[in-house]
């Protein structure tokens, strides 16, 4: 199941205000920078390739990090983004509990802070997620048409997730 619908709407009304916003009074480009905790999977490569494009259709530039699932790099790697002067930060923070100090780091330089997928543990500007409730629905209709056939479900999700697992067999 994709996320990318969702977070390209989401992102792209970002985009869109800020590129007549700013853009437009300061007559400059916008200088995004996106910081993904990993770019383990095609889900994540497709989403960034996507919000590439999309930016670039409306007249900004995407500074990309990939942190390979380490806190401590994608924090430096953050704070090298914000010194190149970046106009807002989209992060896929990989582990919540940490992602306040990078929330802290783009406030201090008044950048505003997109928390992508998973929700930052500090005040971010805007959160871009999936409606976990809709999800269940469909994983839940996904398992009713396939129960004749399956006496066992799994749902896994990331390790950082409060859904992270839930399991059913049948007696």
């Amino acid at each position: 199941m994709s996320g990318s619908p969702r977070f390209f709407t989401g992102v792209s009304f970002v985009l869109i205000v800020l590129t007549l916003g700013v853009a437009q009074a300061q007559k400059k480009e916008i200088k995004i920078g996106f910081s993904i905790e990993a770019m383990n999977g095609e889900r994540w490569q497709t989403d960034l390739e996507e919000f590439q494009q999309r930016a670039h259709e409306l007249g900004g530039s995407v500074l990309t990090r990939s942190a390979n699932g380490d806190d401590d790099l994608q924090f430096r790697q953050i704070k090298e983004l914000l010194k190149s002067g970046i106009d807002v930060l989209v992060f896929l923070p990989h582990d919540t509990s940490k992602a306040g100090r990078v929330v802290e780091a783009a406030h201090q330089k008044h950048v505003p802070v997109i928390s992508y997928d998973r929700l930052a543990s500090a005040p971010v500007d805007l959160f871009v997620g999936f409606d976990l409730f809709s999800v269940g629905i469909e994983q839940a209709k996904a398992w009713w048409i396939a129960r004749p056939k399956a006496t066992t479900c799994c749902w896994e999700a990331h390790s950082s997730m409060p859904t992270r697992k839930w399991f059913a067999t049948d007696k």
